[in-house]
């Protein structure tokens, strides 16, 4: 029971971390949904979330899989950022969010 607190902790610190960051690097208004890129960037976020569910309910420790999930999503946005929209700056804030979930992962791993 505590490491299912602690791993919903994680991921709120995930979304303040992103939102902070995000605000603070993110210098121009150009969103994914600007490009043609959209597609792919959309269907990346909303199939982490269902991957992510087949593991809570088929996978015995499901929490570092989970943000396995959670890292190679970032991963895959960094890349769509940075290939479509690249004067936005969103691709650092998802880097940092990669190097934050692979720590994360290692943590609740050990």
């Amino acid at each position: 029971m505590q490491s299912v607190s602690l791993f919903f902790l994680t991921l709120a610190v995930f979304g303040f971390s992103h939102f902070f960051l995000s605000k603070k690097i993110c210098k121009t208004k150009k969103y994914m949904s600007d490009t043609t890129g959209y597609n792919l960037y959309k269907w990346t976020i909303i199939s982490s979330p269902i991957l992510a569910i087949i593991i809570l309910i088929f996978v015995n420790h499901p929490f570092t899989w989970i943000l396995l999930v959670i890292t190679i999503t970032f991963a895959v946005c960094s890349i769509l950022e940075r290939k479509y929209i690249p004067s936005s700056r969103r691709h650092i804030v998802s880097l940092i969010m990669v190097g934050l979930s692979i720590i994360a992962a290692i943590l609740f791993a050990l």
